[in-house]
């Protein structure tokens, strides 16, 4: 299989490609971002590839897409990413329930939890998601060496 220049190595985040024939797709797409942000309400899954792909996805961002029947992922990521009242996006289980935020290393590092119980129930304010921001930026300090 071929690799399929016209959508490789691009940014198709919350961008639809369907309408666009499926010959367009042959190929392997190698490191492009299909990416689709769901907002409140939406259906996590978005369907935005034409009927009757066949192509390979290699190294691409396919988060919150449905991947057709006869295409193969053989590398990269899938997965189903809500953003939750903490302002986070979070991985969702098979059953769309949160289990880990997509930054986990650095909110461990910060002291915030990444314990799905411990989402508000409620939307935070934005200074208070601006502080948590604040804290995951923050470096580490630098130990001195002697």
């Amino acid at each position: 299989m071929s690799k399929n220049l016209k959508y490789s190595h691009k940014d198709f985040t919350d961008k639809s490609l369907l309408g666009l024939p499926a010959s367009d797709f042959d190929g392997e797409i190698v490191g492009s971002c299909f990416f689709q942000q769901c907002k409140e309400g939406d259906s996590v899954w978005k369907k935005i590839f034409p009927d009757g792909i066949k192509t390979a996805f290699i190294r691409c961002n396919l988060d919150n897409v449905i991947v057709p029947a006869g295409c193969t992922i053989k590398s990269g990521c899938h997965r189903a990413i809500l953003m939750q009242n903490d302002r986070q996006d979070w991985i969702l289980d098979a059953v769309l329930k949160p289990f880990e935020p997509i930054d986990k290393k650095m909110r461990l590092r910060a002291g915030i939890s990444i314990d799905p119980k411990d989402i508000p129930s409620t939307k935070i304010t934005q200074a208070q998601f601006e502080a948590q921001q604040k804290a995951i930026a923050t470096p580490l300090p630098v130990k001195e060496v002697l």
